[in-house]
């Protein structure tokens, strides 16, 4: 859904009829819940993604893969305070963690902009496709890298020559808040990167 992958027609709601038929065939399943939070997660319904995170948390908080997923929903709504010690725990439990749970200690600092302190966590942060030259990007701009910054800037294009249009589809797919979409914005125009603001990419 996210990354236009899926071709069939509705792939957030048959994402969610399959995780109420699992949640139907066994209610202590957490990995059902944290399926049926991440449809609610990606659909945009804030009250039913927290209901069903709960669920898969309290049905099984020491599985590393559902309380790593769910802390990262938790950081894409900047809702930190839920994010990170999840994010913590799913860290120590993991032998060998996937990179991609640096990314909302990287989201946090920037939101904060304490950049120095974003940069060291993006640089753990290897996120699939552009997106992680679009975090070095944009937080080397704000600390003044320029020539970093441009460098990180021409991969994330040359990683995805539709990065300029995809950006504000991304940020509302990952349901960031609006403050925060600006802030990486602001760091990619700084980087040398115009990114026309979300209307302007619509049309």
């Amino acid at each position: 859904h996210l990354w236009n992958f899926n071709l069939r027609e509705d792939p957030l709601g048959r994402s969610l009829r399959a995780a109420d038929t699992a949640i139907g065939a066994d209610r202590h399943s957490q990995m059902a819940w944290e399926g049926k939070a991440a449809a609610h997660f990606f659909r945009g319904e804030r009250e039913e993604f927290h209901r069903a995170a709960q669920k898969a948390i309290s049905i099984n908080p020491n599985d590393v893969s559902t309380i790593g997923n769910i802390g990262w929903y938790y950081s894409n709504l900047g809702e930190y305070d839920q994010a990170l010690p999840l994010m913590d725990k799913a860290l120590l439990l993991s032998p060998f963690p996937p990179t991609w749970y640096y990314q909302p200690y990287w989201q946090k600092h920037y939101a904060d902009e304490d950049f120095e302190a974003a940069l060291k966590y993006a640089l753990k942060a290897q996120v699939p496709f552009w997106y992680s030259d679009m975090m070095w990007a944009s937080t080397h701009a704000q600390l003044g890298n320029e020539g970093q910054a441009a460098s990180n800037l021409q991969k994330m294009l040359e990683s995805n020559s539709d990065a300029v249009s995809a950006f504000y589809p991304m940020a509302s797919g990952l349901h960031w808040p609006d403050g925060f979409t600006e802030k990486v914005a602001e760091g990619l125009a700084r980087a040398g990167l115009e990114i026309p603001n979300a209307n302007e990419t619509a049309d």
